[in-house]
């Protein structure tokens, strides 16, 4: 953020180096440089915004489907528009709304279906001593 904060200075005193029409007091081999720094940030940049597109859309349909998941076992008459609105603002919420309606949504989903995650518990039996594994056969 430094880089960034530094390079707006600078680009802010360009602009008005320019505007005071004093172009000969540029430095052209300087301003070289800084062009230089700023097209492999905004690189990067471009790269970081993929990414987090890519993560978007990624936590967006893991949502999106278990609310459908959840809507259809509801009972409930709204259940799937209430689940569609909620699909259709998934688009518009800043990154930490979406974490945390991916993590509510995850609570509730496992709520939903907990043998999907083994949260059933099933008695097992202890095998203490020597049993007959022939009726195993």
């Amino acid at each position: 953020m430094e880089k960034t904060d530094k390079h707006s200075e600078y680009i802010a005193h360009l602009i008005q180096t320019l505007s005071d029409e004093s172009m000969s007091s540029i430095d052209f081999d300087h301003l070289k440089v800084r062009l230089g720094e700023i097209g492999k940030e905004l690189a990067l940049h471009q790269d970081l915004q993929e990414q987090l597109q890519l993560l978007r859309d990624d936590y967006t349909q893991r949502i999106a489907g278990m609310i459908k998941a959840m809507a259809a076992l509801e009972r409930k008459t709204d259940a799937w528009g209430d689940a569609l609105s909620l699909v259709d603002s998934l688009s518009s919420m800043g990154a930490s709304e979406l974490v945390d309606c991916y993590r509510r949504t995850a609570a509730r989903f496992r709520d939903s279906f907990p043998a999907s995650f083994g949260l059933l518990h099933q008695p097992r039996q202890c095998f203490t001593g020597s049993r007959d594994l022939s009726v195993y056969k």
